[in-house]
């Protein structure tokens, strides 16, 4: 399970267009934590913006985990950055009840690619010598959202969406270039926040370009025996850059499921009609669900 990290944002959030039952209760993701921590998943992964999982998670106890939080996108003040991040970073440990994060990422792209990126980074940087952050990242959306090649240097992890109809940052060698840096890959959006993991039949109407694509693959999920969850983090698994998997759930069972799905031995089906370049459907922040 040393490739499973843990997504919190359920935690604090009504989080997934899958997730019927939203916010996870407290005594629930208590109940998750050490399911997980017994199935040998050490990494959780959250952020201040995830409502207030980083207090939930403070008040249950982390400590035996390893923590990935975010950065929010800071407010210019009259203060150095350095200083305001640093005072940002000490109320998420605060709230998480640890000393230091594992590892450290800007939830916002934009920030390591304005002009004045390298004062960003370099804040970042010095939370290191302060030892409250053990490695630093980014969180981006496609390659576009790539820091320059300078900035790629001093970067530890950058976590990216990856799942069976998303594959544009391994098609167009994004992962290998990554690697090429020795950065670790952290893998989300494994089930396109959830979207994949839902019946073709219970999608709203904006999703209906794309219906007979949804239909045709679970005709091949009955056809082969198999399900989505296996087939996503299967898919995952296998790619050769990913270093974690980052997975999100509402329920032990739901953990459960993930886990026996994710030591499957292999995958006997083609998915490979499931890939869409579309951003209409592959990046959530265009959705218009409603």
């Amino acid at each position: 399970m040393n490739k499973l990290a843990l997504g919190t944002a359920q935690f604090g959030l009504d989080y997934g267009i899958s997730n019927k039952k939203g916010k996870v209760p407290h005594e629930t993701v208590r109940d998750i934590i050490k399911a997980a921590y017994l199935a040998d998943i050490k990494f959780l992964d959250t952020a201040a913006l995830y409502g207030n999982s980083e207090l939930i998670l403070g008040q249950i106890g982390v400590k035996n985990f390893k923590i990935i939080g975010k950065i929010p996108k800071l407010i210019d003040t009259d203060i150095s950055y350095a200083k305001v991040l640093l005072t940002n970073v000490k109320e998420s440990l605060f709230r998480l009840n640890i000393k230091f994060f594992e590892a450290l990422l800007f939830h916002s792209p934009t920030q390591l690619m304005q002009s004045n990126s390298g004062i960003y980074l370099e804040a970042l940087k010095s939370l290191k010598d302060l030892n409250l952050v053990k490695k630093i990242g980014i969180s981006i959306y496609t390659k576009n959202n790539l820091p320059s090649e300078k900035l790629l240097k001093s970067i530890d992890i950058i976590q990216l969406p990856l799942n069976i109809v998303n594959r544009s940052l391994d098609e167009n060698g994004t992962l290998k270039k990554l690697k090429d840096y020795n950065i670790e890959i952290h893998a989300r959006s494994v089930f396109l926040q959830g979207l994949l993991l839902i019946p073709y039949d219970d999608l709203s109407d904006y999703f209906s370009p794309w219906k007979p694509q949804w239909r045709q693959w679970h005709k091949d999920l009955i056809k082969h025996n198999t399900n989505p969850l296996r087939e996503c983090l299967l898919f995952v698994k296998k790619n050769q850059y990913v270093d974690k998997v980052i997975v999100g759930v509402t329920s032990v069972k739901e953990l459960k499921q993930i886990i026996e799905s994710f030591n499957y031995p292999t995958s006997g089906m083609d998915n490979e009609f499931m890939r869409n370049n579309d951003e209409r459907l592959i990046n959530p922040q265009n959705w218009k669900t409603e």
